[in-house]
């Protein structure tokens, strides 16, 4: 039941930025995100992928899949 699973939360740098699928590596996880998932950066203001840089702090939640990637509801930028 994935209902009461819960969220786990990953802080850290990103690494591997690949915009193009939507995917980076964040302390040895593989991140991935979608339309569906908000970006905000450290002020709170939503922002698009487009301005997320490999080496910035960021913080994310969403949901461990079976095939151990970690999918992001939300991607927030952290002041580093």
């Amino acid at each position: 039941d994935s209902s009461n699973m819960e969220e786990p939360q990953v802080y850290g740098a990103i690494e591997k930025l690949d915009r193009r699928r939507s995917n980076m590596v964040v302390l040895g996880y593989r991140v991935t995100w979608d339309e569906e998932t908000t970006i905000k950066d450290a002020d709170k203001h939503r922002i698009l992928s487009s301005k997320l840089e490999n080496g910035m702090a960021i913080k994310i939640q969403g949901f461990l899949r079976n095939n151990g990637v970690l999918y992001a509801k939300k991607l927030k930028l952290k002041r580093g």
